[in-house]
């Protein structure tokens, strides 16, 4: 039976850092969410989101076609249940990032066989790693456009609601089958985490292991880029 891994933390903890490893590494596949939000440069829709009108957000919620459904710098996210029979129909494990009130939905849905991860960070770190993404954001941004308004405009509402989304955070319900990684633990330490809940019989692809294996071979030790 596929599983959904459902990645969930605070902004900037690291979430579609270790979402985005999970699925580079063949663990799981993407779930593709919608969001009510225009495309940020780079982004491709159908591959990293579903974007869709707010109207069509609203009616997917009422009809019950979208799941799930959050609201981040005044932004609506969900999942199409479509897609999400889609990803568990694959026969593979599906990943996706949700907020805390779209774990507990998920994690009721009986229908459902999910695996929760949370991703924590203290609240300073999260603030430190946000104005690290604003800062490059605007970089070569004309100040007086309405690119660089926009950009001001979507910080201000994540920093504003970043103190709800660690009260959010606290609840989330907990239990032994939550996996709980550091948002600064090291990438694929989280990933084995992830793997191995999975399934009990994959190979142990922690940084500890790898470091163990390479010193025994004579190779290099794997870097430990963290999750942030």
């Amino acid at each position: 039976m596929s599983s959904l891994v459902v990645i969930t933390g605070v902004t900037a903890a690291g979430k579609s850092t270790l979402e985005r490893e999970l699925v580079s590494q063949g663990v799981c596949v993407p779930l593709i969410s919608c969001t009510t939000r225009a495309p940020r440069v780079g982004e491709r829709p159908g591959q990293d989101y579903n974007f869709v009108t707010p109207q069509d957000f609203v009616v997917g919620v009422q009809a019950g076609e979208i799941v799930a459904p959050g609201k981040t710098a005044g932004s609506h996210y969900g999942i199409e249940l479509t897609k999400l029979n889609e990803a568990l129909g694959s026969g593979k494990n599906a990943v996706v990032v949700v907020d805390a009130d779209g774990v507990n939905e998920l994690t009721q849905n009986s229908s459902i066989d999910s695996v929760v991860v949370c991703v924590d960070v203290r609240g300073p770190l999260a603030f430190s790693r946000l104005h690290s993404r604003y800062l490059k954001e605007i970089e070569g941004v004309n100040e007086k456009s309405s690119a660089f308004d926009a950009i001001v405009e979507h910080y201000t509402a994540r920093f504003n609601g970043l103190q709800r989304e660690v009260e959010s955070m606290q609840a989330v319900k907990v239990d032994e089958g939550v996996i709980r990684v550091s948002g600064n633990a090291p990438i694929q330490a989280a990933v084995s985490a992830v793997a191995k809940k999975l399934d009990p019989q994959a190979p142990d692809q922690s940084v500890e292991n790898q470091i163990h294996n390479a010193l025994g071979r004579g190779n290099s030790m794997p870097s430990g880029n963290s999750l942030g």
